[in-house]
């Protein structure tokens, strides 16, 4: 990576960005290696009903980009002795119910826990996409739950759930909050 060229790099990000259209949803491309900063770019809105353009303060809903991380903090701990993959969930929150205890981790991480979406639960209780929702509430849902909505192991179902919660045993584990964990840590910091 020394003989990089930044007007290549440059270019490249220009071409990324061309096909975006000045008033349709856009992007931020950044490119950055050890040395700093090379380039960044900004094209398209943030807002459409607004036609508010993205710039460098543009804030994004990570959403699901951030279970890659969730994932990489469980591992990190499991390497670190302070955790199990194949523990059950319950050695860590043992606030959720009895049917819970042969989801290990590994159920969690490759979404065959069995376990309901933790958004369905709160539709269900009348929350929609616009309102907040806490981690508390969130946790109070999946508490609630009685059973599994298919056998444990058995099914791939993609859902939030499992993360969620490798989220908050990620803080009970580690006693920081799930957004200070990470950027503590010696792999952001080269």
């Amino acid at each position: 990576m020394k003989n990089i060229d930044n007007h290549y790099i440059e270019n490249k990000i220009r071409q990324l960005l061309n096909p975006i259209l000045n008033d349709e949803p856009g992007a931020i491309i950044m490119a950055r290696f050890d040395n700093g900063l090379i380039y960044q770019a900004e094209k398209g809105l943030a807002d459409i009903s607004q036609k508010q353009k993205i710039d460098e303060n543009s804030i994004f809903n990570l959403a699901s980009v951030s279970k890659q991380f969730t994932a990489f903090s469980i591992f990190l701990l499991a390497q670190e002795g302070k955790l199990s993959l194949d523990e059950s969930v319950l050695t860590y929150l043992p606030e959720l119910g009895d049917y819970a205890k042969e989801i290990s981790l590994y159920e969690l991480i490759y979404h065959t826990s069995g376990l309901i979406d933790y958004m369905e639960l709160a539709f269900e209780r009348g929350i929609t996409y616009q309102m907040p929702l806490t981690p508390a509430e969130s946790f109070a849902d999946v508490v609630r739950q009685t059973k599994t909505y298919y056998p444990i192991g058995q099914k791939f179902e993609y859902n939030n759930t499992g993360y969620f919660l490798l989220s908050q045993i990620i803080e009970r584990v580690s006693q920081k909050t799930f957004f200070l964990f990470l950027p503590k840590r010696k792999f952001l910091h080269h």
